[in-house]
């Protein structure tokens, strides 16, 4: 498929797999691509042993349920009450024909509330300072060390907890995007008595996510989005690994070689 045609696919694509596009779009590459990546990130099978591509395409993607204008704005009842997730890349997968049979696509940005304070993440009976965690807890909750010292922490579970490290004042309500807006780190605790799959997780999400380790233990990881206008936060930088039946989560505005140093500590 040459450039040309795969621009007459982009522009003539309204939007799928939880995703619409608003503005304009460019193509940035054509990759010929085998049924087992397309069903890696779309799910299809029995796919036709033909010509298949990978149309790489930059622009502004919001996420939608599908309830969307002619031309692809989503309804502003579907945005009413809820966080939109934007992405600034999509893969659509399609034939010699033209014809989309998937797309892929991973979130880059979050739009901030329109005319409103950002609210709770949690319930307030849940946050306590990280001194009284370890009451009522059934696993040992890990602090990290300075400069990242615990500031406040929610107990979600007796087997699930967050300890947010944040420099300065604690937002009040207790947002984790205002946490991160303002260099803060969460890092969420888990019970898991198996080993999560990472392989079948990076072959459905990579990209944004890799390989990484964190103190010798194998674990994914991907740096944060982008800021995809005035009124987004980029998407967090995440870095997951397990150690010994308990599942870790870090997340923060920092590039996922400093979340791997936090998470050293």
């Amino acid at each position: 498929m040459d450039e040309r045609r795969a621009r007459s696919v982009a522009d003539r694509w309204y939007g799928g797999a939880g995703v619409v596009p608003r503005g304009p779009r460019r193509v940035l590459a054509v990759v010929p691509v085998t049924p087992a990546e397309i069903e890696h990130h779309t799910g299809r099978h029995s796919l036709p042993q033909k010509n298949l591509w990978r149309i790489e395409v930059s622009g502004r993607f919001l996420q939608s349920q599908g309830t969307v204008y002619p031309g692809g704005v989503p309804f502003p009842e579907e945005l009413h009450s809820r966080t939109a997730i934007i992405a600034n890349e999509v893969w659509l997968y399609a034939d010699d024909e033209g014809d989309v049979i998937g797309a892929y696509w991973w979130p880059d940005a979050i739009r901030k509330p329109i005319a409103a304070q950002p609210g709770s993440d949690f319930h307030p009976d849940d946050i306590c300072e990280p001194s009284e965690l370890a009451r009522g807890m059934d696993i040992n909750v890990r602090f990290p060390n300075k400069p990242w010292e615990p500031t406040i922490a929610v107990r979600l579970s007796t087997q699930e907890a967050i300890v947010f490290s944040i420099p300065g004042r604690i937002p009040d309500p207790l947002n984790e995007m205002v946490v991160y807006e303002t260099g803060g780190v969460s890092l969420r605790t888990r019970a898991d008595k198996t080993r999560p799959d990472f392989d079948s997780f990076l072959r459905r999400n990579q990209p944004p996510f890799r390989r990484v380790t964190v103190a010798r233990n194998a674990g994914i990881g991907r740096d944060p989005g982008r800021i995809l206008g005035p009124q987004t936060w980029p998407w967090p930088g995440e870095l997951r690994w397990w150690e010994d039946g308990v599942s870790f989560e870090l997340r923060g505005m920092l590039p996922l070689t400093k979340l791997q140093a936090v998470a050293s500590s």
